[in-house]
């Protein structure tokens, strides 16, 4: 997990996913790279960051939020792999690692929001536990909104009794 102390890291990463996907942030790369030093160290201070690298070098990143309906919400965020990493589950094992923090941060649910036709990634978040409701929204990319959908997956943290036990869950 990434400390303010890490900013540059978050810099490096994030704006190597905005030049590799441009349209699955609602941020664009000229915008963030003009960005000074506080503006990363408050971004790091607003959420969880988590990092894998690969040499020292960061080549996926993800976010943990505290976004959603009702105290107790989290919100998985800002997932990238690089693409040469893509299906080497790093998308999973840093999702994995935002779910166990969310429990330990004693969040009840977590939101996943992903693009309703975007099959790995609502099979990603399927396989780690999270269900697809009925929110959805228009998505925004880098200012603009488009005709793309997202969808609310939610993952429950807290024991139910109408769920099924989710055994990546500490």
């Amino acid at each position: 997990m990434l400390t303010d102390a890490d900013w540059e890291i978050l810099r490096t990463v994030r704006l190597a996913a905005f030049r590799d996907s441009p349209e699955s942030f609602v941020a664009g790369y000229d915008e963030e790279a003009q960005q000074d030093e506080q503006f990363w160290r408050d971004r790091l201070r607003r959420s969880r960051w988590f990092v894998a690298e690969r040499e020292g070098e960061a080549i996926a990143v993800v976010a943990l939020g505290t976004e959603g309906q009702e105290p107790g919400d989290g919100e998985i965020f800002g997932l990238w792999v690089s693409p040469e990493d893509r299906r080497s589950r790093l998308g999973w094992d840093l999702v994995r690692t935002a779910v166990n923090q969310a429990a330990v941060d004693g969040h009840s649910r977590l939101y996943f929001w992903v693009v309703s036709d975007n099959g790995p990634a609502v099979a990603l978040a399927s396989v780690l536990g999270f269900r697809p409701t009925a929110e959805r929204r228009t998505v925004r990319t880098a200012g603009a909104e488009t005709d793309t959908v997202e969808i609310a997956m939610v993952l429950t943290l807290t024991p139910d009794p109408m769920s099924v036990v989710n055994p990546e869950v500490p």
